[in-house]
């Protein structure tokens, strides 16, 4: 069965959350388990200790490559609680999609689950031997899923009944959820995966790569002024600043100091649009190359 996309705009993660549950008690042939997807070296400072002290839940690597040996304690890892599925929703209905990147309900334990899902952290492609894929990261999986072979993506989704990501908005977050085939893989399927050949076309690795702008501002705004942000939540203030950005570039700005500097007014007074004295400050910065914050304060 190939899996489909299913697009649930606007939903709550507690809404989300629900609506899993619901799904995992469903009448199945197949027994169905749920997990959190959390990628620990995302979360800041102590936050990663906090996290996995938690009372009832338990961690399982998704990096089992010995190529990921070092980075494996860090990076992605399938959560569960020993109270069952409604106990983990609960235990984690605080943590946003800065803490938990997916939430899936598969044919497979988690345990099993993870050991499936390493296959593809590994791929290949012709300028290198191989390479680590952040495959369940929620701004790749969705590219991967449009780009990748198809038959690349049927494997991964093979064991997946429910795959939920977060894709955030200026508005706020959202979820998206993708539906897999629901099948229990054989044993040869544990095995013979490794180094999975993704077709390198250049519109998918252009697409993997994504802009790395929208990121260095992002992070240059929290930095020096987090105070402009009406949310905690990073996918939420990335999503709002390539907004910004578009609209920057659309007003022909190019250099990266312009950019910030014109992302960085709007998000502190939006009211700015209206004034024509920041019209004509955009029109320079375009036409004349005269620095944004100059034009405007002149």
């Amino acid at each position: 069965m190939d899996s489909t996309t299913t697009t649930v705009p606007g939903t709550t993660r507690s809404a989300m959350l629900d609506e899993l549950i619901t799904n995992l008690d469903a009448a199945s042939a197949v027994p169905r388990h749920l997990a959190a997807l959390v990628e620990i070296g995302r979360l800041r400072g102590e936050a990663s200790a906090d996290f996995t002290a938690r009372q009832g839940l338990q961690t399982h690597p998704v990096l089992r490559h010995p190529k990921h040996k070092a980075l494996a304690p860090h990076g992605p890892m399938l959560v569960t609680h020993t109270g069952g599925a409604r106990a983990l929703t609960e235990e984690l209905s605080d943590c946003n999609s800065d803490t938990v990147s997916a939430w899936i309900i598969g044919t497979l334990p988690a345990g099993r689950m993870a050991e499936y899902l390493s296959n593809f952290t590994v791929a290949r492609a012709s300028h290198v031997d191989s390479y680590l894929l952040r495959f369940y990261a929620p701004e790749i999986l969705p590219t991967l899923h449009e780009l990748a072979p198809r038959n690349w993506v049927h494997l991964l989704m093979k064991p997946v009944v429910r795959w939920c990501y977060p894709q955030a908005s200026p508005q706020g977050e959202g979820w998206q959820s993708f539906a897999g085939g629901g099948e229990v893989p054989g044993e040869e399927y544990f095995h013979g995966l490794r180094y999975l050949r993704l077709a390198d076309s250049p519109e998918l690795m252009t697409a993997l790569a994504g802009d790395p702008q929208p990121y260095r501002l992002v992070n240059a705004l929290q930095n020096e002024a987090p105070e402009l942000f009406d949310s905690d939540c990073y996918g939420v203030r990335l999503a709002q600043v390539e907004d910004l950005l578009a609209e920057a570039r659309g007003h022909g700005l190019q250099r990266e100091e312009d950019l910030l500097a014109c992302v960085w007014c709007l998000l502190a007074e939006p009211a700015i649009r209206q004034e024509q004295a920041w019209q004509q400050a955009l029109l320079c910065c375009a036409r004349d190359g005269t620095p944004l914050t100059e034009s405007y304060l002149q």
